[in-house]
């Protein structure tokens, strides 16, 4: 079964499982967590058996979640290679589309700029991970602190326009980043032939 988790849980799991999942590099801040689910922008679910926890997926959006950005996806040590992740996928996506959600949105660090040979192979998988799980690459690339990532989309009802996804994501960006960090820190294309040079200035 999977549910929505609230605050506490969420503290919980920061301070436990992401910290062992993601690095300190690619974590937020948890009052930066805290203080955008109190707006509204950010939101959890947990899959759970028996009452442990196997899978979690934190997502940041618009208070509607008619367009949101899967913002860390992980399966617990001891539930991987066991198809979880694509179990809990197909669960949240029932319930983002229940609740009238039109798209999610993910990053995946592109793989064709990352040096380190075993960096781009896990890249690669999961870029093969979601398109297994009906995610499509887009045109939109994102600079996020100097690193390059592909947009993937999955659409919840019917198709949407590059440009529509676009503009969202653009939306969601404003929620969770501050605004002196755009066009230095964030920087956005939606020309998937386009390279950055210098924050801000492309080939």
């Amino acid at each position: 079964m999977i549910r929505e988790l609230n605050r506490d849980e969420v503290v919980e799991l920061y301070e436990t499982n992401l910290k062992e999942d993601f690095t300190p590099e690619e974590l937020k801040p948890i009052m930066a967590m805290e203080y955008l689910m109190g707006e509204g922008n950010y939101f959890a679910y947990g899959m759970y058996e028996d009452e442990k926890l196997m899978a979690y997926a934190f997502f940041a959006s618009a208070p509607e979640r008619e367009y949101v950005l899967l913002d860390y996806y992980a399966v617990t040590a001891d539930a991987r290679g066991k198809g979880i992740g694509t179990r809990f996928m197909k669960e949240w996506q029932e319930a983002l589309r229940e609740c009238g959600c039109k798209a999610v949105l993910a990053e995946v660090e592109a793989p064709d700029v990352i040096e380190d040979g075993q960096e781009r192979r896990n890249s690669e998988r999961r870029m093969e991970f979601y398109r297994r799980n009906g995610l499509r690459d887009t045109e939109i690339r994102t600079w996020l602190f100097r690193v390059k990532y592909r947009i993937l989309s999955l659409d919840l009802d019917s198709p949407k326009p590059g440009d529509v996804l676009y503009q969202e994501l653009i939306g969601i960006y404003r929620r969770i980043f501050p605004e002196f960090y755009f066009g230095k820190e964030v920087v956005m294309s939606n020309d998937a032939n386009c390279n950055m040079i210098q924050p801000g200035i492309f080939l």
